[in-house]
């Protein structure tokens, strides 16, 4: 509930592995979330996301995110 991990991997049917030049997000791509109370007991919750993607030519992109829930 508070640690949320995820994993993917992109491909595209019909082409050959590692010649998709034309894709610039390829490969492997990653992130975690995670959720932290913001009173103990309450329902409030501050949440930060941060995920990874390889991309093709630049050297990968990193996105991150902040979120509060009611």
């Amino acid at each position: 509930d508070m640690i949320s991990l995820r994993a993917a991997w992109k491909y595209d049917i019909g082409t050959d592995f590692g010649k998709a030049e034309s894709e610039v997000y390829t490969g492997p791509a990653f992130g975690a979330s995670f959720n932290i109370p913001l009173k103990k007991g309450g329902t409030t919750k501050l949440g930060l996301d941060y995920a990874y993607r390889v991309t093709s030519p630049f050297d990968g992109t990193h996105n991150m995110g902040l979120r509060v829930s009611f």
